[in-house]
């Protein structure tokens, strides 16, 4: 899966994860709010989880981009 849709009752957000990722932390600060937001928190923090580990494995860029998936990896993994 490569989008997250997140719902609320006053309005909604589709993120791309392969064009958001990597991000700046202060990124995904704002998303981690949006997805607190949204009833399906702890299944969307596990999809980015996923979608990030999958990425690192899988992609043959190193260097800094890879560096700043791990980073996203352990902010992510502190909001759970």
């Amino acid at each position: 899966m490569n989008q997250i849709y997140l719902k609320w009752s006053t309005g909604e957000m589709t993120i791309n994860l392969n064009e958001f990722f990597p991000a700046s932390a202060k990124d995904v600060k704002k998303l981690l709010g949006a997805i607190q937001i949204d009833t399906q928190q702890e299944d969307h923090i596990g999809l980015l989880l996923n979608h990030l580990n999958d990425r690192i494995t899988t992609d043959l860029e190193g260097g800094q981009k890879k560096k700043q998936m791990l980073r996203n990896i352990n902010q992510l993994k502190k909001a759970k």
